[in-house]
């Protein structure tokens, strides 16, 4: 190797990573005896097909023959052989590929998170070998967190789907347990334009001040979820949460620093586990990012059942993604 690039080398070298990070790290990647080769012979994916989903994780390898996977790993691989008629190759490719971004993100923040807490003087006080136990500690919990979320949404999404199938019969929505609600989505709207305007200082308080507000005014409505700096609601009558939208925006105008948006639909959806699933909660959402400041944003169905209490005028009837038909969408004028 030329000096100036062993030179190179040595300036890149981490002191950190070297005292830290490898000695954790290195008992992991010994377990990684298996190639992709090894897991054709063993009538597993094709050695091809295992490398593209490899380069799909957004990983790379030199080749077939180099040992890459654990045993377990690789077990994974063989087994999904056997399920090629569920899972054919442009499934799991595609799969490799939202795995690959998404844990990339994650792995991306854990570390940045990890060594932003390690720099300067608190690095100078911190005994490597206790900051090694903590780290080999820490890196393992992270498995079956990662995995539980993991299927946690894959429940949400198999609610999901069994209640689009059932919305075209309301005897089997029925027996699944689905029921007309109504659900309001609200929330602070630039609200992160407002943060990096104003400062976190005035950020927090806002925050603070909304979730007085919601909780204020929420009339009948319950809460489902926070959702960030917004939360979702579920009413039994659309006027109630018409009434409890228009109340919250009221009390928090533009004029007075970060304003809220709002919408309101009523439809068929499943509750589950304190979750509502189906196309309403969808549509709702599609909705709320639909809406401008101060306003709020109604269906047909919603307009209808509040016309004598509320006044409402035609915004649009436009094609929302995930539904067939064009939807009309009405903006509230005002209590009548």
């Amino acid at each position: 190797m030329p000096k100036n690039a062993k030179i190179l080398r040595m300036v890149d070298r981490d002191p950190l990573q070297d005292a830290v990070f490898e000695p954790v790290l290195r008992p992991e990647r010994v377990r990684r005896t298996v190639s992709a080769r090894d897991i054709e012979k063993a009538g597993g994916l094709p050695a091809d097909d295992v490398l593209a989903m490899i380069k799909g994780f957004g990983l790379s390898v030199a080749d077939a023959d180099e040992p890459w996977f654990t045993e377990e790993e690789a077990r994974v691989f063989i087994d999904l052989a056997s399920l090629r008629a569920l899972w054919p190759r442009d499934a799991y490719l595609q799969v490799s590929r939202v795995y690959g971004q998404a844990l990339a993100e994650i792995a991306r923040a854990e570390v940045q998170s990890f060594r932003r807490n390690l720099t300067g003087d608190l690095l100078a006080e911190t005994d490597l070998r206790e900051l090694r136990d903590g780290l080999e500690t820490l890196l393992p919990l992270a498995d079956p967190i990662v995995a539980g979320v993991h299927r946690r949404w894959i429940e949400h999404e198999l609610a999901q789907a069994s209640v689009y199938a059932a919305e075209a019969d309301e005897d089997r929505a029925a027996d699944l347990g689905a029921a007309h609600v109504v659900l309001l989505f609200v929330d602070i709207k630039g609200f992160t334009a407002y943060v990096d305007t104003a400062g976190d200082r005035a950020g927090i308080a806002a925050i603070e001040h909304f979730d007085r507000v919601v909780v204020e005014e929420k009339g009948s409505g319950r809460i489902v979820k926070a959702l960030g700096d917004g939360f979702m609601l579920a009413y039994d009558d659309a006027g109630d949460a018409v009434r409890a939208a228009h109340a919250m925006m009221r009390r928090m105008p533009r004029e007075m620093g970060p304003a809220l948006h709002a919408s309101v639909h009523e439809g068929l959806a499943l509750h589950r586990g304190g979750d509502y699933f189906g196309r309403a909660v969808n549509l709702a959402a599609r909705l709320l990012g639909l809406s401008g400041t101060d306003e709020l944003l109604g269906t047909r169905a919603v307009a209808d059942a509040t016309s004598e209490r509320f006044d409402w005028e035609p915004r649009a009837t436009t094609l929302i993604r995930g539904f067939r038909d064009p939807i009309e969408i009405f903006r509230l004028v005002g209590p009548r």
